[in-house]
Order: C-alpha cells, then sequence, then structure tokens
C-alpha cells in the first residue's frame, strides 16, 4: 500500500530528527490517501514534539470524519491532557471508554485526566487495580505529571521523620532474619524496620542490613533516616554503585540537588538494573526546567529499566497515591 510506505519514510525523517519535514509529508499524503493512520501518525508526531495543541485539531478533524476510529480518541484525549484541558480530555476519553470498554489504556488516561484535575475518587482503579498497563507513554506522563506536583508543591514525596530510634525498643531486640527477609521481601518496610533495626544499630551490624534498613526508610520517605544508615556503611562500601544511587536518590528529594548528581554521576551500570539512576536524571531535569530531556531520562528507565524502574519507582508513585487517597478518605470521614 501506497500509505505504509509513506508511514515508513516518514518514521525515518523522524529518526534523522526531521519531524516537521514528517509532517508535511504526511499531510500532503492525506490529501491523495483515505488511510486514517496518516493523519493518525502527523498527530502523533506533533504530540511528541511539544505541539499538544496542534496535534488536538488534527485529531478531532479526524474524528470528525470517522468518529469510530477508536485510536484517533485515544490520542485526542492524550492531546487535551497535555494542552492543560482536562475537562476536553475526561469529555474525549469517556466516549472512547464506552467505545472499548474492555480498553485498559483509554481507562487509565481517563482516570489520569480525573486525578489531574483532582477527583482522585474516580482513579481509583488506576491507583489500587492490578495490574498496571506496561504502556511506556502512559507510565511517562503520570510519573511527569507526579513528579512536577511534587517539586511545585512538595506533594507526594515530602520527607518524613521515622525516628526509627524508637524501633529500638526492648521488646524488639530479638532479631529474627527469617520474619525480616519476609517483612522486606512483601514490602512492609516499617515492620521490616521494626524487626531488624535493634539489630542495625549494633557496632557489628552487617553491610546487607543496613543497606536493607536504608532502603526500607528511603521507601518510606524518611530519607533522612536512609543516608544515616548509609553513613554506618564500612569506607570499602561507600563507593559501591547500589550505594552511590541510594544516597542520590534521597539527596534529590531532599533537595540537593548538586550532592546528588555528584553522587548519579559515579554510578557506573554494567547490567539489566540502573539503581534508579535514568529516573533520578529525569527528576534533576525537571526540576531545572528541562522538560525535554526530563521525558528522555524517564523514556529511557521505562524503557531499557522497566523491571527495575516499575519495581521500585514506579511503586513509589503508587504508593504515594494510595496514600494521599487514604488521607482524604480518612479525613472526610471525620468530617462526617
Amino acid at each position: 500500500m501506497m500509505s505504509n510506505r509513506i508511514l515508513r519514510q516518514a518514521e525515518k525523517l523522524v529518526a534523522g530528527g526531521q519531524w516537521v519535514e514528517a509532517c508535511s509529508l504526511l499531510e500532503h499524503a492525506e490529501k491523495c490517501e483515505s488511510d486514517p493512520r496518516l493523519q493518525l501518525q502527523r498527530a502523533v508526531i506533533l504530540l511528541n514534539n511539544n505541539q499538544a495543541g496542534m496535534a488536538l485539531a488534527v485529531l478531532e478533524a479526524l474524528i470528525d470524519k470517522d468518529p469510530s476510529y477508536l485510536p484517533a480518541r485515544l490520542y485526542a484525549g492524550i492531546a487535551a491532557i497535555e494542552n492543560g484541558d482536562l475537562e476536553q480530555a475526561a469529555r474525549i476519553l469517556e466516549i472512547a471508554m464506552g467505545m472499548a470498554p474492555q480498553n485498559e489504556l483509554v481507562r487509565c488516561y481517563w482516570e489520569l485526566a480525573q486525578l489531574m484535575s483532582g477527583n482522585g475518587q474516580a482513579a481509583r482503579t488506576l491507583v489500587w487495580g492490578e495490574p498496571m498497563p506496561a504502556n511506556s507513554g502512559f507510565l511517562i506522563r503520570l510519573t511527569h505529571w507526579v513528579e512536577t506536583q511534587w517539586l511545585k508543591t512538595g506533594r507526594f514525596f515530602a520527607p518524613r521523620q521515622l525516628n526509627v530510634a524508637e524501633f529500638s525498643s526492648p521488646e524488639n531486640k530479638r532479631f529474627s532474619k527469617r520474619a525480616a527477609i519476609k517483612a522486606f521481601r512483601k514490602r512492609n518496610f516499617r515492620q521490616f524496620l521494626e524487626i531488624a533495626v535493634p539489630s542495625a544499630t549494633n557496632a557489628n551490624a552487617s553491610t546487607e542490613l543496613l543497606f536493607a534498613c536504608a532502603f526500607a526508610c528511603e521507601m518510606l520517605n524518611g530519607f533522612e533516616d536512609a543516608l544515616f544508615f548509609l553513613s554506618q556503611l564500612e569506607p570499602e562500601d561507600q563507593h559501591a554503585e547500589p550505594v552511590q544511587a541510594a544516597r542520590g536518590r534521597c539527596l534529590v528529594r531532599l533537595g540537593r540537588y548538586y550532592e546528588a548528581l555528584d553522587c548519579l554521576e559515579k554510578v557506573l551500570i554494567v547490567g539489566p538494573e540502573d539503581f534508579g539512576l535514568n529516573y533520578y536524571l529525569g527528576v534533576l531535569c525537571l526540576a531545572h526546567g528541562d522538560e525535554r530531556r526530563s521525558r528522555h531520562f524517564f523514556e529511557r528507565a521505562y524503557r531499557d529499566y522497566f523491571v527495575d524502574t516499575f519495581e521500585y519507582q514506579f511503586w513509589q508513585i503508587r504508593q504515594a497515591l494510595r496514600t494521599e487517597l487514604e488521607t482524604r478518605d480518612l479525613s472526610a470521614a471525620e468530617a462526617d
């Protein structure tokens, strides 16, 4: 098909950084070909190059021509979100959900629009449901919004004082390695700390135990406490990549960006894990107003290190969203 050849040509142009030329090619082809993919691809290219308003106009025209074309409605909803029109996004995506009730990606974007509008109750499936869609575009957009909220208002990842010294009470002196491992694997990090901290504060605490305590504190937003446990490691362990990365992640959350970058720059990635490096470089770029580069790092985190990012950084995002919803539910119940 002629349109397949044109789509491939446009893809090559985009890969070479010539996205404007790609859009021109597609727009010209649309006059001769009726394939809706041409118009859709032009809109996606515009969307990927921060032209959400133009992308939305292209997609609305496509919807007028073919109201039953679901991809156009999905991307129109995404473009409306990117354009800051959350009410329009919700309307578009609600129609798309009616067309495809089983489409999880459409539902997730609708819930994201609701969440961004302040209607967290409507986003309960997004926050609590399983499984989550492994769509990198969606994960990047959710991440970008959550991290922007944190940078602007301190929402979601505000540091907490865990008072880990309280975990060293006399009744917690007995250490059970089996129970600690079980709690850690279940991500019950507070229970893990209650079991592990008494032994971790001993002079002969192992490297593994100290690092596990630091990690558990980080997952609970106890970033200062995490840095304390990392500082107790032996000098020869201080320069290990997982330690440098953990220290850098905590320093980012404490707003100590230059110190964090100094740690993260020392991390050498040699395996399938990146220790959150790309994700947190994305956060640092976002903190300095470089949104394009920020999305580049978020994309790399979810593309090249998906398991690592999804298991840890995205887990923290969902925990933060859950905590916020639970807090709101509790406040509403107390008000009643």
